[in-house]
């Protein structure tokens, strides 16, 4: 989720997702598709699992609070000024720390928040131009959401990294104009609206059939750290293939206990409903992944949706989307 605070040290300092903006060749994973269902009637929570290609990657050499130095670097060249980009940490004890990018200039990266706790010279890095509402859903709205007025059309519920939500639609004219909108927020163009990677939205589908959105976008091939905070954060499965609950080995990071005190998985159940899962630490419902309600019965081989929800009920904190061992992507 991109949430200003996410935890990045025990001392509660947190990191926000950004895209990776890179300083020497870089190469990612060709690009690929997949389609997700947004049923009708229903709040779809659910995340594209693509990113952007990298846009530069290298070697930090300097380091000073919240502004890093690589000496090869050119990220004047390989980004425009004003559009998101996100850094994310490659290689080191903090390897998949992303970082939303304020600032740059064509040796260095400002980043949202003073990380150089988590860093040393020489750790490696990528950047990459932070996905958009636009594109993600098409700069006219190919994914074919349904056009309105923000109390007629389909919404997009951005986490706005503070616990609550930026909603955008797609405006057929009028007042507000033709294009994307944010809800109250009048004609001003809403198309690049971030969506960062580690999060996962939702659609509030108003239209009257389930429509099917096809998502393109390159392959993260590395485990990626996302803040939580105490309730519910939306969280996306970073990867565009199943990932269990087994493979997530999120109980490493995630409370565990009884389903009253341990963290919960809100998992979509493609009707509009949630499976929940907690990972039971003993007890009558034994040792492992159990659903709510579920008694003993192991859910290990439960595979997440695309995007989930966390509900943290303790202080926030680190946790990994992992790439499964064995996983060719």
């Amino acid at each position: 989720m991109k949430i200003p605070s996410r935890i990045l040290t025990g001392a509660a300092l947190f990191a926000a997702v950004l895209s990776p903006s890179f300083a020497q060749t870089a190469t990612t994973k060709p690009v690929g598709y997949r389609t997700e269902t947004v049923k009708a009637g229903v709040f779809n929570l659910l995340s594209s699992n693509l990113d952007n290609p990298v846009g530069a990657a290298g070697t930090i050499d300097t380091i000073a609070g919240a502004t890093l130095t690589d000496n090869e670097a050119n990220y004047t060249a390989a980004f425009t000024a004003g559009e998101p980009i996100t850094l994310k940490i490659t290689d080191g004890a903090n390897a998949g720390v992303t970082q939303d990018v304020t600032a740059f200039t064509e040796k260095t990266l400002t980043t949202a928040q003073d990380i150089s706790a988590l860093l040393a010279a020489g750790v490696k890095y990528e950047v990459r131009k932070t996905p958009t509402v636009a594109s993600t859903f098409g700069a006219t709205n190919t994914a074919g959401l349904a056009q309105g007025t923000a109390t007629s059309a389909d919404v997009l519920w951005i986490p706005n990294g503070a616990g609550g939500y930026t909603r955008v639609y797609r405006s057929a004219g009028g007042l507000a104009g033709a294009g994307w909108r944010k809800v109250g927020g009048g004609s001003a163009d809403a198309a690049n609206e971030a969506i960062s990677i580690t999060d996962a939205i939702f659609i509030e589908r108003r239209g009257a059939a389930d429509l099917p959105v096809v998502f393109t976008g390159h392959v993260q091939t590395s485990a990626t750290k996302t803040g939580v905070i105490k309730g519910f954060n939306p969280v996306s499965r970073v990867i565009p293939v199943g990932l269990t609950l087994t493979d997530s080995q999120l109980q490493t990071e995630l409370t565990q206990g009884t389903s009253t005190a341990a963290d919960i998985i809100w998992n979509p159940n493609g009707a509009g409903g949630y499976d929940r899962y907690f990972y039971s630490s003993g007890g009558i419902s034994g040792t492992g992944w159990r659903k709510v309600g579920g008694g003993s019965t192991d859910q290990s081989a439960v595979v997440l949706m695309s995007g989930f929800l966390i509900e943290r009920k303790g202080d926030p904190t680190n946790v990994t989307v992992r790439i499964p061992t064995g996983l060719d992507l």
